[in-house]
């Protein structure tokens, strides 16, 4: 997590320039980022040693990194690609645009996968039932006295009430229709997933095109 968060602020370092080898030395850092990002949830998985604490920080990097890159991109595109009078929108503000869409699909795209995931244990409505187990051991952490810990699980708590949304409309469905139902629109969501979004910034800004990222990203993702 902490190669990961160096490999990000790196890339962010070299996109703010506003060059061409600033924009392909900060895609390659992205790059770098994205592989060292995923390692970690694996690593955790395979030493069985995964936690609240484990996925906050995992998603702190996550969401640090991301507000960095697509700041300072936004800062470099400006640099290099100056407004004319013919721009309907200024090209730092499409940036702009694709960082927010990354945002709201991400989240999105998280909160399926999770519940599809929660119904293939058998289990269901994942997001809310964490939420309560998350609440609860925010209450134990009070007692005990663990600002640390307290407050690592309030972020938490606030991610997974923001993918849990109106809790009054939790449904829980047959584990075996709600696979068999929703595995292609799964697949389909995975197409505006976080690592695509990734990719699609890496692909643009090692080739210097721009509209690869605003086409996906604003266009096709929306």
């Amino acid at each position: 997590s902490l190669l990961a968060l160096i490999s990000g602020i790196l890339s962010g370092y070299y996109l703010y320039q506003g060059t061409e080898i600033g924009f392909l030395l900060g895609a390659i850092y992205f790059l770098l980022f994205a592989v060292l990002d995923c390692c970690d949830g694996m690593v955790a998985r395979l030493k069985k040693n995964g936690s609240e604490f484990g996925r906050l920080i995992d998603g702190i990097v996550d969401y640090t990194v991301n507000i960095i890159v697509y700041v300072t991109l936004a800062i470099g595109v400006k640099k290099y690609y100056p407004e004319t009078s013919t721009d309907l929108i200024a090209p730092w503000i499409l940036v702009v645009l694709a960082g927010v869409s990354k945002a709201i699909h991400s989240i999105t795209y998280d909160h399926y996968l999770t519940e599809y995931l929660s119904y293939e244990k058998g289990n269901g409505a994942f997001a809310s039932n964490e939420l309560e187990t998350l609440k609860q051991k925010l209450k134990i952490a009070h007692e005990a006295k663990a600002s640390v810990k307290a407050f690592a699980l309030k972020l938490y708590i606030a991610y997974t009430a923001v993918q849990v949304g109106n809790a009054k409309k939790v449904h829980t469905y047959n584990s075996q229709a709600y696979l068999k139902n929703n595995l292609k629109t799964l697949r389909l969501w995975s197409a505006i997933g976080p690592a695509v979004h990734i990719a699609f910034l890496i692909l643009a800004f090692l080739f210097n095109q721009p509209n690869i990222l605003f086409g996906y990203a604003i266009v096709f993702g929306n």
